[in-house]
């Protein structure tokens, strides 16, 4: 069983790491005519594993058949959020169960969990910033237009939300 390791991500205290592994299986080649071929394969899932530090296997999360593109997790190490291809933010558990959802219209660049682990900040390609509560609730909705934001950030006390744009300015 051949893996190809995408992701390595350590949580703030260091006793977990969360790996982002994407199974590898041979393509098949099928020969339609002579004049074209067409390379078909499976769409293989995207498996993120939590693991301690001593390398006990805490928790496998199967996301379905998009490619991850990033993970990040809570202030406590409980809670999980994969950012995934298809601009789907699941929230997961380590007992391996998906708590929320969120669908955008707009590939996202970065979420974020505040300290209390309790909301979510997401900055999107269409220069949207929004907070969310596993509800689906929108906290705050902040449109900046064409800009190119990166990042965003809550401060410890959760009242701020710092974002960083790709030219350097910080709001």
């Amino acid at each position: 069983n051949q893996v190809e390791i995408q992701q390595i991500l350590f949580n703030t205290n260091e006793k977990y790491i969360a790996t982002v592994v994407k199974p590898i299986k041979p393509i098949n080649l099928n020969v339609e005519d002579t004049s074209s071929t067409k390379l078909t394969g499976q769409k293989l899932n995207n498996v993120v594993y939590i693991w301690d530090i001593s390398g006990k296997l805490l928790a496998k999360l199967k996301v379905n058949q998009d490619k991850v593109l990033n993970i990040a997790f809570s202030q406590d190490s409980q809670l999980l959020a994969i950012k995934r291809e298809d601009s789907k933010v699941q929230v997961w558990n380590l007992l391996e169960k998906k708590l929320a959802e969120f669908k955008f219209t707009s590939e996202i660049y970065d979420v974020s969990f505040n300290n209390d682990g309790k909301q979510l900040v997401t900055v999107s390609q269409d220069g949207k910033i929004q907070s969310w509560n596993f509800d689906g609730k929108i906290l705050t909705d902040l449109n900046i237009g064409n800009s190119k934001l990166n990042y965003a950030r809550f401060s410890p006390n959760g009242k701020t939300i710092v974002t960083a744009e790709a030219d350097g300015i910080l709001r």
